[in-house]
């Protein structure tokens, strides 16, 4: 009986330490504009701005290099207030390493109807994956 209850925490133990050395995906945020980052193939990143898309604005991929960086899903926003309706608070854009390569990732802040009108922000970013 003690040596099933031994072996019985040692392999909690041992799954409590592989859970806590599975890595997280990286985050960047708007101090990392304009920063390099090196990924590997099926990788993810994060990238969280702030935004209000009650406002009709949005962060959006202006220019990706799809054979090298794809987004995954669409921006997920998280609210400052939830109890306030048209509140700000931050937008999550998830993308994830195709294939090796380099890319220009570049966000827009803007409203999708809105063609002719430039961004009220862009957000930079230089992705390898490797």
């Amino acid at each position: 009986m003690k040596r099933k209850i031994s072996l019985l925490l040692m392999l909690t133990l041992l799954l409590l330490g592989v859970i806590s050395c599975t890595p997280q995906p990286l985050t960047l945020d708007a101090s990392d504009a304009g920063t390099a980052i090196v990924i590997a193939p099926g990788d993810q990143f994060h990238i969280v701005l702030d935004g209000n898309p009650s406002t009709g604005y949005s962060w959006m991929v202006l220019d990706i290099d799809g054979q090298v960086l794809s987004q995954v899903g669409d921006a997920e926003f998280d609210s400052a207030a939830p109890n306030l309706v048209g509140a700000g608070g931050t937008l999550r854009l998830t993308f994830e390493g195709v294939d090796q390569g380099s890319t220009l990732l570049v966000l827009g802040y803007l409203r999708s109807w809105e063609t002719d009108v430039p961004p009220l922000e862009t957000y930079r970013v230089n992705v390898t994956v490797e």
